[in-house]
């Protein structure tokens, strides 16, 4: 049952860390998205082709040089919808920002199995509980018998592993 409490306590700081993990990625994430909307001088166009949306952003790049006047350059940049953003004034680049929304999906699922975990647990925990307090309400004899039960059952189940 000691044991049991222990493995509560680690579950407890792993879901505590892993939270303050997706937290810190997710934070990160939502900067990446913040500095890359669209500013005045990005014009964005959405396109479906092969079942596949794009979105073109069409940056307004203004040069004066002395002898182009203030001629206008686009630049044409293809996104997957997935990846809809634009990073030229981020310095996390298109690929790093795919791989940091699967490191919050992985971490969010870490979350949940271990969300899991600790159900399982504490479950068993109040078993414990439950079979202590049990034990308690009982007399001697009565425990004596039931303890001897409980040993009889484990060298049984510790023989037949070892048949197998």
């Amino acid at each position: 049952s000691n044991k049991r409490y222990e493995y509560y306590v680690k579950i407890k700081k792993g879901l505590k860390m892993l939270k303050e993990k997706i937290q810190q990625k997710t934070q990160l994430l939502n900067e990446v998205y913040d500095k890359a909307k669209p500013t005045k001088n990005t014009i964005k166009l959405e396109i479906e082709k092969d079942h596949h949306k794009y979105t073109i952003s069409i940056m307004k790049e203004e040069k004066t040089s002395a002898n182009s006047g203030d001629n206008i350059e686009y630049k044409l940049s293809k996104q997957k919808a997935s990846n809809d953003f634009e990073s030229h004034n981020s310095s996390v680049t298109s690929m790093q920002t795919l791989e940091l929304i699967n490191t919050i999906e992985n971490l969010k699922d870490k979350y949940k199995r271990l969300s899991q975990l600790k159900e399982k647990n504490d479950e068993k925990l109040m078993i414990a509980k439950q079979k202590i307090e049990n034990l308690k309400s009982k007399n001697g004899a009565e425990l004596i018998e039931e303890l001897g039960i409980i040993t009889k059952n484990k060298k049984q189940n510790a023989q037949e592993l070892l048949d197998k």
